[in-house]
Parts: C-alpha cells; structure tokens; sequence
C-alpha cells in the first residue's frame, strides 16, 4: 500500500504535464469458487507517449467474503509503456509490466499495433510474452496473442 501511496503523491505533482490521468477501481467474483477480487488503480499518460501505472488488486482468502474487509491474498501490479506513431492512423506500444505476490513475480514484455480505420474506431493485434516465477515451482512461460477491435462511444 506504501508503493501506492507514493506513486499517487508522485503522478498528482505532476499533472500539470498529463496528457491523461485515469484512477480506476473495480470489483469482480468469479463464477466457479465465488471469490472476490478489488482492485485500485492508477495510471498516467504524458502528451510525448510515455506512460506509467499501478495497481493493487486483493483477493478474498475464502468465498463470500469481502476482499478489503477480512483481508486477503495481495498482488501488485506495474508498467511502463512508450506509445510511438510512425504514421497518423499506426500506434505502435511496447510495454513492460511486472506483478507480485507474496510467492511469485510475473514478467510481462508486450507488443501492440493500433490502427484506426475511421475516427472513432481501431483495429489492434496484441503480443505478450509472460513469464511466471513461483517460490519452490518450475518457471512458467506463456504466449499470448490478442485482436481487438475498439470503438470509441464520447468525445
């Protein structure tokens, strides 16, 4: 909770300079163990593409309680991306992410290509290579691939 702290108290100085600031908080349960999972977030977006974030996301230790009240398994989310435009419809984003649990890191290096078709809509291909270390387990590697077609609804 510290790290968010002084993240929050960092990126507020600084906004002055934000091209986009976003605070985000959700909830989910899952269907299968009905646990609930919180999250609070933060990420910062500079005019010259460069962006940062953080997230801390607790999950229930049994099923029907709440996450923040009866404590619970904590995670700590980071990235830092770079957002380069070679052509006025193209975005290209590498991005760099990192998570941690009391047992286990994950590394997330990611590519992703945008293109916008219209004004409000983009077609965007995504590759992640993620790589899970686990106290006392074989290092986890996983490719991940991902196409998304977004439409932007305001402004």
């Amino acid at each position: 909770m510290k790290y968010l702290i002084s993240l929050l108290l960092c990126l507020s100085g600084a906004v002055h300079h934000a091209y986009a600031l976003e605070l985000k908080y959700y909830h989910e349960v899952a269907d299968v163990d009905k646990i609930h999972k919180e999250s609070l977030g933060i990420s910062h977006g500079f005019s010259g593409g460069f962006g940062a974030g953080l997230e801390y996301k607790r999950a229930a230790r049994e099923s029907g309680s709440a996450a923040w009240r009866h404590g619970g398994h904590d995670e700590l989310k980071y990235h830092l991306k770079q957002k380069f435009q070679p052509y006025s419809l193209l975005d290209v984003t590498p991005e760099m992410g990192w998570s941690r649990k009391a047992n286990s890191r994950k590394y997330k290096p990611q590519l992703k290509l945008s293109y916008r078709y219209t004004k409000h809509q983009k077609l965007s291909l995504m590759y992640r290579y993620e790589i899970k270390r686990t106290t006392g387990k074989a290092r986890k590697q996983t490719q991940i691939w991902q196409l998304m077609n977004g439409d932007k609804i305001a402004g």
